[in-house]
């Protein structure tokens, strides 16, 4: 009897209501396998509500051809028509206009929602904070970010097909304040279907950044670590990784090591551990899907989880390819990915050569000027998510603000 009635209860339950936010590949997947969980009703705030017509997408993962549908109850480009009655936010879009998305929403948000990032690299965090301000304690609001994206994906059709590449096998999450960290984990939990750790600061996730360094490695490594030219077609971004690539990012992932130990010599107290090697961090993510684990080369070119995956380039009149600097493996993985890095060199007196050549290499092409001299640049950090944008300008103040 006690049984019955439980199941009555679960049944009788509202669904919680979810609202995506921008429409890029990761909001196609939480569309499909959200929309697809019964626990779940599933808005989208987009600026285009048109391509989301039908309200159903479907999900097809890579490995097994086998699919999942979720269904979208109100699609809009009016913040108001999906905020009321949310209770979660997620968040999937270049770090460089989450702020602007955020501020759309924030007159709209309703005590006690949980606001996250489907990537937290970039300084989520720090973004979250300058947009809500006093709402985070006056409004109870509690703000996440994931360690790592759910899976690797990529929109077959947009609005409604995305081919589902590599889903983890666990998920970690950095969540403030810290009191709503199990009640954040238990619906990570319940939103991605995986075991879900917790995180324990979001330095952690600031000093992880993935695409970062991997998509500056590689795409320097492409052309030798020399001047960008056309190329005749448009190449695989990680399954062709070449040996000069497979080289930079580790030499990426070792500088920041070099700062992960800098920081913890100035203040033990602050726990970096899940701040791992590149290589490693791979391996624990994909689990059985990288197949040779001998090298880093070896992990790239041999991870299933990284096929089908292509660089940006923008076609020329004359039928080759060039580097589209206006993708995010420019505009988010550089001003929301190096420049904080080296942001955290310059607190720690670490230098970090490498990191600065990385951003000299891509801001020459975009037009930048994020380093000056090797040096940050002041006079264009708020243009970047730099922790010193936000008055964090110490190491001291940064670990004091993520100790809390």
């Amino acid at each position: 009897m006690e049984r019955i009635v439980t199941l009555k209860t679960e049944l009788l339950k509202e669904p919680t209501q979810i609202c995506l936010l921008a429409a890029g590949n990761g909001t196609h997947y939480n569309a499909a396998l959200i929309g697809a969980n019964p626990k779940f009703r599933v808005n989208l705030f987009t600026r285009r509500p048109e391509i989301f017509a039908d309200k159903k997408v479907k999900g097809i993962y890579d490995a097994d051809n086998s699919t999942i549908e979720g269904t979208l109850q109100t699609v809009s480009s009016n913040p108001e028509e999906v905020c009321k009655g949310t209770k979660v936010y997620i968040i999937s879009s270049p770090v460089n206009v989450q702020g602007e998305i955020l501020s759309k929403i924030k007159p709209f948000v309703e005590r006690n929602s949980i606001i996250g990032s489907l990537y937290g690299q970039g300084g989520f965090d720090l973004i979250a904070q300058s947009v809500f301000g006093d709402d985070i304690q006056n409004k109870n609001l509690a703000i996440f970010a994931l360690f790592n994206v759910p899976s690797t994906c990529k929109v077959k059709v947009p609005g409604k097909e995305v081919i589902i590449i590599g889903p983890k096998k666990y998920l970690s999450v950095a969540v403030l304040p810290k009191s709503r960290a199990i009640q954040v984990q238990q619906t990570c939990i319940d939103l991605w279907r995986v075991p879900v750790t917790i995180t324990p600061n979001f330095l952690s996730v600031m000093m992880t950044p993935g695409n970062q360094i991997i998509h500056s490695g590689v795409l320097l490594g492409m052309f030798n670590n020399k001047k960008a030219y056309p190329l005749k077609e448009v190449p695989f971004f990680y399954t062709n990784v070449n040996p000069t690539s497979a080289s930079n990012m580790e030499r990426l992932s070792d500088e920041i090591q070099l700062i992960k130990a800098a920081i913890n010599r100035l203040h033990p107290e602050i726990n970096l551990d899940s701040v791992l090697p590149l290589k490693e961090r791979i391996i624990a993510q994909y689990g059985d899907m990288v197949k040779d684990r001998s090298s880093l080369l070896k992990v790239f070119t041999s991870n299933i989880g990284y096929r089908v995956m292509t660089v940006p380039m923008v076609q020329t009149e004359n039928n080759q390819f060039v580097l589209n600097t206006n993708a995010r493996t420019f505009v988010e993985d550089i001003p929301y990915g190096l420049v904080l890095l080296k942001d955290l060199a310059e607190m720690v007196n670490v230098e970090v050569p490498f990191i600065t050549e990385c951003i000299e290499w891509h801001q020459n092409m975009m037009g930048k000027n994020y380093v000056k001299n090797g040096r940050i640049n002041r006079e264009t950090i708020n243009e970047t998510g730099a922790p010193s944008k936000y008055g964090f300008d110490t190491i001291d103040k940064l670990v004091i603000h993520y100790s809390r």
